[in-house]
């Protein structure tokens, strides 16, 4: 009378259909992420893969990347207990991560890249799309001049710059592929790419005999390897930002590509331009002859010796760039170094965002024969040293004779007079020195002096911060100001004459306007006109203060 229950089956698991897909997809990408290869993550970060394979206790293929920014890490190449890789010393405990195959951008020929981004396939609809009417019906648009555009760019062969700044690229391609392309590329942008060597970068180079400007920016290349440079030979611009390559590696780089006249090294955490294991900087000018631009910006350089020593006599530069560094003071330009002066060509010198702190450093400038251009902003000497923005400039302006441009303004001949004047008679008030001993020591203001006249030396007590004459009174400023709205021309005008501190923004000139002609300041157009100049200038921005205007 019993009714035998037959046993229970074990439960099998089943994988669910998405899941089937999601595997096969990741095991048909899998051997491009092989240990070795650089990878990118659908969101954009990069590494290098440092594994391949299974993990204990999950299902599928893995990835593990030791990631450029190690704050993206979750790893450190172990999973419960089990090592699968080792990440490069110092970088942080957690700088990898274990990544589904499907989850990283598949890598891509620079060819492949090429075709993708100028001559697609599917680009029969590019150009078009639809609007959307305030009835809510779909109205059909197409881009003017789009399918001449799309003409245009699918004749990759005449093509002569392209931009792939951020595709995956690893490769150039298979061996004249992209020569057969686009023979006439002249600029190609790659930065952001998959190279993961210089051999790689130089393979590309090799591909496109008009090739004369490469940006590599954001690229990890590896160690140097000199003998895979050849390409670069015909090059004269190279931007290789945030690359993290060392300075010593940079001039050997420099001194593959002889006709080199931009060469772009910012962000590359260069702390010295001393030679690794060196006791003194190694004159890097020998590597640089046809330079005339050097990017060094958002770097960590401290000391202005090295600069000097590296670079100072290379024949040509004419411009440097140094922001975002920790310079603290520069040094006069030496004259007497083989027959050759240091910075002999020098027309434009970047040093904003750094810790000068100082006006002898700004009088050590005066001594680059040729600087024309000085960006000084955001250093301590520039408005956070107990020097106010209007002095600083002016000074700056009365110590720098050929100088034209400052912190991105024009130096105007009004303001060059001012500047000197401030500076005449400011010297003599803090020294307590008559102004012809001053001028003993002191060639620039001897010049100055010899220029505008003991008189001019002689007036107002000079007490300031900066060019001379810091004094409330003396930083005012007469201006007159004159509305053209229509309901003031209507009534016979409005104008107003005020005294104003220099200081004063064009943000506050506009409150002020706005209560002295009811003109709303949202509604306004400034200009300003000096005497004597035939045509009125706007005053957009409501940050400068009117005495730069």
């Amino acid at each position: 009378g019993h009714t035998l229950t037959p046993p229970e089956q074990p439960k099998t698991h089943v994988p669910s259909p998405v899941g089937v897909a999601m595997a096969e997809a990741d095991a048909a990408r899998a051997d491009a992420f092989a240990a070795g290869a650089r990878v990118r993550s659908c969101d954009g970060a990069s590494g290098p893969s440092r594994f391949l394979g299974q993990v204990d206790g999950t299902e599928g293929v893995w990835v593990g990347v030791e990631w450029d920014d190690a704050s993206r890490g979750r790893h450190d190449g172990s999973h419960e207990g089990t090592r699968y890789f080792t990440c490069v010393p110092g970088r942080g405990p957690t700088p990898a991560s274990f990544m589904r195959p499907r989850k990283l951008q598949p890598p891509r020929t620079f060819a492949a890249a090429l075709r993708e981004r100028y001559a697609p396939d599917d680009d029969e609809d590019a150009g078009a799309g639809s609007v959307q009417t305030v009835s809510g019906a779909d109205v059909g648009v197409e881009l003017v001049g789009a399918s001449s555009l799309r003409a245009e760019q699918a004749r990759l062969e005449q093509l002569e710059r392209v931009f792939l700044e951020g595709a995956p690229v690893r490769s150039a391609g298979a061996q004249g592929e992209v020569a057969s392309l686009a023979p006439r590329l002249q600029e190609v942008d790659v930065s952001g790419s998959l190279f993961g060597s210089w051999a790689d970068a130089a393979a590309l180079a090799a591909e496109l005999p008009k090739l004369t400007a490469l940006h590599l920016n954001r690229t990890r290349l590896g160690p140097l390897d000199e003998a895979a440079l050849g390409p670069f030979g015909r090059l004269t611009v190279l931007s290789l930002n945030d690359c993290a390559l060392g300075w010593a590696d940079a001039v050997r780089v420099a001194a593959a590509a002889p006709a080199l006249e931009e060469l772009h090294l910012s962000a590359n955490g260069i702390t010295s331009l001393a030679s690794p294991g060196a006791n003194e900087t190694a004159d890097a000018a020998p590597s640089l002859g046809a330079l005339r631009l050097l990017n060094l910006d958002d770097n960590q350089l401290s000391d202005w010796a090295q600069v000097a020593a590296a670079v100072g006599l290379a024949p040509r530069l004419e411009r440097l760039q140094l922001s975002g560094n920790a310079i603290a003071a520069v040094a006069p330009a030496a004259h007497e170094r083989g027959g050759a002066g240091e910075f002999s060509c020098l027309k434009t010198l970047i040093i904003g965002g750094n810790k000068v702190d100082a006006w002898a450093s700004v009088d050590a400038l005066a001594t680059f024969p040729a600087l024309e251009e000085l960006r000084l902003s955001g250093n301590p000497l520039f408005g956070t040293s107990g020097v106010s923005t209007i002095n600083a400039r002016l000074g700056a302006i009365a110590r720098l004779a050929q100088l034209r441009h400052l912190n991105g303004s024009e130096v105007r001949q009004t303001e060059r007079r001012d500047a000197e004047l401030r500076y005449l008679r400011e010297l003599p008030a803090k020294t307590g020195k008559s102004p012809e001993e001053v001028a003993q020591g002191n060639e620039r203001y001897k010049a100055l002096l010899a220029w505008h006249g003991p008189a001019m030396a002689a007036s107002g007590d000079g007490s300031g911060d900066g060019a001379g004459g810091g004094t409330l009174g003396e930083n005012m400023i007469t201006v007159t100001i004159q509305c053209v709205a229509a309901r003031a021309v209507k009534g016979g005008g409005s104008s107003h004459e005020k005294k104003l501190p220099g200081s004063m923004t064009i943000g506050k000139l506009r409150m002020l306007c706005e209560r002295l002609t009811r003109v709303p300041a949202a509604k306004q157009r400034l200009f300003v006109r000096e005497k004597g100049a035939p045509m009125p200038e706007p005053l957009d921005d409501d940050n400068l203060e009117i005495a730069l205007a």
